[in-house]
């Protein structure tokens, strides 16, 4: 597909994101003259995008939802004086706060997830301000069609989804998968889990579930993912499980892409909300089955049955019978395998993603020149 307009893009984000940061490659990529404004400074290499910081005058000791708020000044004077062709907010809350604040036009809005299943039914005040965000916005979008319809309860504009996309040349299967010639078969099952350790994540659901008989007793555990404190290494101490869970903090993607490539089966165990669910995705293109919980957007990426296995939410008894059931049927778990490598490839692959949002940009770019 041609992308027909170039324009001088300004990402309100988070600049840490590893989602963000592909967007923002991709604008720079594609030509575009790419400004992000972020509260913290990323580590990655952004070749062709100018990082702006701002409230870096703000203590750190602040909590950042009210640095984000007393940066709002810093963050309007630097979009006047960038005057970009476009503004795209990535989360309503925070960012989006951010966009409409600015009164540029035209604003795209992007929800990622926690901003609209969760934030804004914490009081009507929340709710006030976030239907004041999606009014502000010219094109809002949604990373799953799960997200969409829950926006879609805030306001009477259409709202586009935007699903990330999966780099299936990084995120691919193994050459070989399972013994080598001459060699034994493994008598174990390596799962893995790639989340950011929160209350959602549901480790602490996953982690019960590994201390069930049903689960081989040589089945492992990696997880990979920042967590916040300490507490789920002690859980799996006290569940007998320090031996065969580790805990491998973040990982760059190419380290990721390895893991996945060496595990047998993702698991993906969110106890009330996901967005869209890219690492289960990241897991298909790797030819690997997913364990999920059908919550959200993770209902829509994994295919019950075809690219995986779908178990209630906060149900470590199920959770541990899927895990069993995949850990003792390798016939299973290629079928499925290759049943998610073929779901994401053309239809969530990362060529095809940028390809709707570059349909997004055209499209407002085109309604104001």
């Amino acid at each position: 597909m041609e992308h027909r307009h170039l324009a001088t893009v300004c990402f309100l984000a988070d600049a840490q994101s590893v989602l963000t940061q592909r967007w923002l490659r991709h604008a720079a990529d594609r030509g575009d003259t790419v400004h992000v404004v972020t509260l913290d400074p990323s580590s990655a290499s952004l070749t062709g995008v100018r990082e702006h910081l701002v409230g870096r005058r703000i203590p750190r000791r602040v909590p950042r939802s009210l640095r984000m708020v007393l940066a709002i000044p810093e963050v309007r004077a630097l979009v006047r004086r960038l005057r970009p062709d476009v503004v795209h907010s990535h989360y309503a809350w925070g960012f989006g706060i951010w966009g409409a604040a600015t009164g540029r036009h035209p604003l795209v809005v992007s929800v990622w997830g926690t901003d609209v299943m969760s934030t804004p039914h914490t009081s009507r005040l929340h709710a006030a301000v976030f239907r004041w965000v999606l009014r502000s916005a010219d094109v809002l979008c949604a990373t799953s069609a799960d997200l969409a319809r829950a926006t879609s309860a805030f306001t009477d504009k259409p709202v586009v989804v935007t699903p990330f996309g999966v780099d299936t040349d990084l995120f691919h299967p193994a050459i070989t998968r399972g013994a080598e010639p001459g060699e034994a078969p493994r008598a174990t099952c390596r799962f893995g889990m790639v989340k950011r350790l929160d209350a959602n994540s549901g480790i602490e659901v996953l982690l019960r579930a590994m201390a069930l008989p049903q689960v081989p007793a040589g089945a492992t555990l990696d997880v990979i993912g920042a967590a916040p404190d300490d507490r789920w290494l002690e859980l799996a101490a006290e569940l007998g499980l320090s031996a065969r869970v580790r805990f491998l903090g973040l990982l760059p993607s190419e380290e990721v892409a390895h893991h996945l490539r060496e595990w047998d089966v993702a698991i993906q165990p969110s106890r009330w909300v996901e967005g869209f669910g890219v690492s289960a995705l990241e897991a298909s293109a790797s030819g690997i089955p997913v364990v999920a919980t059908g919550v959200g957007g993770l209902a829509e990426v994994v295919r019950d049955g075809v690219t995986g296995l779908l178990v209630p939410p906060n149900d470590a008894e199920a959770l541990a019978n899927a895990m069993a059931a995949l850990a003792t049927d390798p016939a299973l778990r290629a079928r499925l395998g290759a049943g998610g490598r073929e779901w994401v490839v053309g239809r969530y692959d990362r060529g095809t993603a940028e390809e709707t949002m570059d349909r997004v940009y055209d499209d407002v770019l085109g309604g104001s020149q």
